[in-house]
């Protein structure tokens, strides 16, 4: 934009030739003064830094004439949903649109940098954090304490009650700044300081490992510290587009809260590849949340919800409905949302009852879910012309402010005059004070806050999703990445990846080691308990890996079409890792022979394994080993197991059945739980000081077929198994030899946690021998003994894994808490091995892929042309 030579003016625009935009919200709000002039600059400083917190607009019901009702509950879902529905909004779309059109070239990170600056009360979040010691002092902290400031939205007959009993249910919170936001309004007012508190969240479960770090906020500090207070639903998604987590979201609330007086939702969806629709992306998401809501708010509750554009036929459904559902209705941009980005918040107040809405509930429900609805929830016929008009200006109003925050950012852009850098900077400062002095904002004693000490230095000391999500940025331009999003995924990753490729081929064994420094209490194993969920089909996210790195090894794993021709056998090629392993064991020899008190064969448990085990064969060309397996015989009379060397069948027992064979421990076995149970009966009696097995047992097929679901997925059974007998097998001082595909998954990484604690160390190994798997093992030397309480958690575990395996929809996700899965150094150690095997594995993939797209240009290219 031209200036002209001279410089332009921004002015609000928060009128409309109605009348019927004026916001009457709190005036002034209880716990504030009326807004007063900042001192120490001058009247157009001033009046720019106040105007930020005007942009309000109030639905006014018509005085004259029939009032706003919905139709008739049959007539719901009768007519499509209508594309351009409306000429003025449409048209406001493509005003937008149009010039948000002219940031497709600009650098995000350059231009984020640029707006940061811009933004008006970008200093109001540093100041809170230094100067009034917030707690998980963010953006929507500062939003929901303006909202909450400015609006009735805490009923009045709390104010002064003491005892008053007040319930919030806050959707899609993470990470939990509305709550932290709203505990310090409470707690620095006199009126509700005293009030019993009650709160529940919801959000994407940010420890799921089906959910996409790019669908939620992977912000977990707050929630490790209040688990108890979050909600992530039947199916331990927190999909709050799941009608079933809706329906024990609404249990959980009529169980341990009763009526709830406010409900929030600050849901959204990463619209990045798709700015223009953003609207439309989340419309779907915004129904579920005001469906959730009226299901659970009481008579006179109120809601806020983050909403974006008002242009479309959906969102005018939902805003009309939710006009006839609270007695109020406003939307405001608070001061602190950046001012170029479409974020408004509805602010609904004085909910009807549900005893009023009880016929449509059953029809919301009948459409809520993930999938967008062909159909309206109100034909353009339903809506009347009195809130339509209104409708448009609200969108007009918000999409002016909105223009021109973008056309002020473009103007300035790439360079500002320090004239302008100056009154920016002036109005920053304004700003902040004002928000200071209109909201009241006072410190609250340390004992007020939620977790007190959770957020200082050496207080916190869990390694959550936080660590493994915070490097994940945007890059480019929006041209640039559309590019890149659309061009094949060896472009994507090439670069990172082919040095590091060359540099990994054949280095030495990736290894970590994590020491024990605390046993597991029986007092804490038994508060364990098992989750159950959805099962998981990927791994999209993982709280032992960084996202960066486990977002590319998913894009080449599931992409990379080498290794097609892989079978079972070739996880039996002798690797430096089985030779590692091979020398920690004679290392320990002296100690291990000290154990069984005996200078002859140390015996050598091997519960599961595959023909041609390299590794065993390792152990088998030294004489200082004996290998031992399990033999099952079941017969009439019940499961028979022992011990026997090696390849040696066992007579029949005597009195078994003719028809009665005995079978090494296999596949089959593990899912018969009167097997597993007689096996750890046995196996306590017939104590080794060496307990092997190989989990990737059962694993077969073509690459392309374990592509559909990871190894880590299709392994578990065979991995608790191997923990659990192992826990009954082995000698006080013994090792345990583990093979299994990974540690990403919150089941595989609560196993690893178990032996991490009964066992003075343990060691992870992996080396990179065939560029589309890799095996891991885990080595753990010194068993310090496992008590009876975990032991039984362990077969609990297992019972629940077996009845989960014949639904094909829910299994066990978890058994160790996560606060304990996340502490530091466990974490950490875990970590940094997941992150450097699956850049290994990735550099590896992209090598052979790049290879063998050469391999076919060179054979394309001495084709006959003839042939071609």
């Amino acid at each position: 934009m031209p200036r002209n030579g001279g410089k332009k003016k921004w002015k609000s625009t928060n009128f409309n030739k109605h009348g019927y935009g004026c916001d009457r919200s709190k005036q002034p709000p209880p716990c504030t003064g009326a807004a007063k002039p900042t001192p120490g600059y001058d009247q157009k400083i001033q009046a720019e830094a106040q105007a930020l917190f005007e942009k309000k607009f109030a639905f006014k019901r018509p005085t004259e004439g029939s009032d706003w009702a919905l139709p008739p509950a049959e007539s719901l879902f009768s007519s499509t949903v209508l594309k351009d529905w409306d000429s003025t909004l449409n048209r406001y779309k493509e005003e937008l649109n149009d010039l948000k059109c002219q940031l497709s070239d600009k650098d995000i990170q350059q231009w984020h940098q640029h707006t940061t600056f811009t933004h008006r009360s970008a200093l109001v979040m540093p100041h809170l954090r230094s100067d009034f010691w917030v707690e998980l002092c963010t953006q929507a902290w500062c939003k929901f304490y303006e909202i909450v400031s400015s609006y009735d939205v805490i009923p009045l007959d709390l104010t002064g009650r003491e005892g008053a009993c007040f319930n919030s249910v806050h959707l899609c919170e993470a990470p939990g700044a509305f709550v932290t936001s709203l505990n310090h309004y409470l707690k620095s007012n006199a009126g509700l300081k005293h009030a019993m508190w009650n709160w529940l969240a919801t959000t994407l479960n940010p420890y799921y490992e089906g959910n996409s770090t790019d669908a939620m906020i992977a912000d977990d500090r707050f929630i490790l510290q209040t688990q108890d207070h979050w909600f992530f639903g039947e199916d331990n998604t927190g999909d709050v587009m799941n009608v079933d987590n809706l329906k024990s979201l609404q249990q959980r609330v009529n169980n341990s809260m009763g009526k709830v007086q406010l409900v929030t939702a600050d849901g959204s969806i990463n619209c990045q590849n798709d700015p223009a629709e953003q609207e439309m992306v989340v419309s779907q998401l915004h129904y579920c949340e005001i469906a959730t809501a009226a299901t659970l708010l009481a008579d006179g509750g109120s809601f806020i919800l983050k909403m974006f554009t008002l242009f479309e036929h959906p969102t005018a459904c939902l805003m009309y409905f939710l006009n006839c559902a609270f007695r109020e209705v406003h939307v405001c941009k608070p001061a602190t949302s950046k001012a170029g980005n479409s974020e408004v918040y509805v602010v609904c107040l004085r909910f009807v009852g549900q005893q009023n809405l009880e016929q449509y509930l059953q029809s919301l429900l009948g459409h809520f879910g993930p999938a967008d609805c062909p159909q309206a929830l109100f034909s353009p016929s339903d809506i009347p012309d009195s809130f339509l008009d209104q409708l448009r200006s609200c969108a007009a109003t918000f999409k002016t402010y909105q223009m021109d925050a973008i056309s002020e950012n473009i103007w300035l852009y790439p360079q500002m005059s320090n004239k302008e850098r100056h009154r920016l900077t002036q109005v920053r400062q304004a700003c902040q004070q004002a928000y200071v002095e209109r909201y009241a904002v006072k410190n609250i004693k340390k004992a007020d806050k939620i977790c007190p000490d959770a957020f200082k230095g050496r207080n916190f000391r869990a390694r959550g999703m936080f660590t493994k999500t915070a490097s994940k940025r945007l890059h480019g331009t929006f041209m640039e990445r559309q590019q890149l999003d659309h061009g094949h995924w060896l472009q994507r990753l090439n670069a990172d990846y082919q040095q590091l490729a060359v540099s990994t081929s054949g280095s030495e064994v990736i290894s970590q080691t994590l020491q024990s420094n605390r046993e597991l209490m029986p007092s804490e194993v038994g508060d364990w308990g098992v989750v159950i969920g959805r099962r998981l089909t990927s791994i999209q996210s993982s709280s032992f890996c960084v996202a960066e790195v486990l977002d590319d090894w998913n894009l080449a794993y599931t992409h990379s079409e080498v290794g097609s021709d892989w079978k079972e056998e070739d996880l039996g090629k002798s690797t430096n890792c089985d030779e590692a392993i091979v020398g920690l064991m004679l290392a320990d020899l002296t100690n291990l022979c000290r154990i069984v008190r005996t200078n002859s064969a140390v015996n050598c448990l091997c519960l599961l394994t595959r023909s041609q085990e390299t590794f065993l064969q390792l152990l088998n060309t030294s004489e200082h080993w004996s290998l031992k397996e399990c033999q099952v015989a079941v017969t009439d009379a019940g499961v028979d197991v022992t011990v026997v060397e090696t390849g040696q069948m066992t007579d029949p027992v005597q009195g078994e059945s003719e028809s009665s064979t005995a079978s090494t421990l296999g596949i089959p076995h593990l899912r018969d739980w009167t097997v597993v149970s007689q096996c750890s009966v046995t196996l306590q009696t017939h104590k080794v000081p060496v307990v092997f097995s190989d989990c990737f047992l059962g694993v077969e097929g073509s690459i392309s077929d374990r592509k559909l679901v990871p190894e880590e997925l299709d392994t578990r059974l065979q991995s608790l198994t191997s923990v659990l007998l192992a826990m009954n097998a082995l000698q006080i001082g013994g090792t345990l030899i583990l093979f299994v595909p990974g540690i990403l998954t919150r089941f595989s990484a609560g196993l690893l946690y178990i032996i991490h604690k009964t066992f003075q160390q343990v060691t992870l190994m992996a080396d990179i021998v065939d560029r589309a798997s890799s095996r891991v093992a885990i080595v753990g030397r010194g068993f310090v003994g496992a008590h009876p309480a975990l032991t039984k958690h362990l077969f609990t575990v297992y019972s629940s894994v077996l009845e989960n395996c014949s639904d094909g929809q829910t299994e066990v996700l978890t058994f160790v808490p996560q606060s304990q899965l996340c502490e530091k150094e466990f974490n950490s150690a875990v970590t940094e091995f997941s992150q450097r095997l699956l850049r290994a594995q990735t550099g590896l993939l992209v090598q052979a892929e790049l290879i063998a797209q050469q391999g076919g240009e060179q054979m394309e290219s001495n084709t006959p042309e003839q042939t071609r």
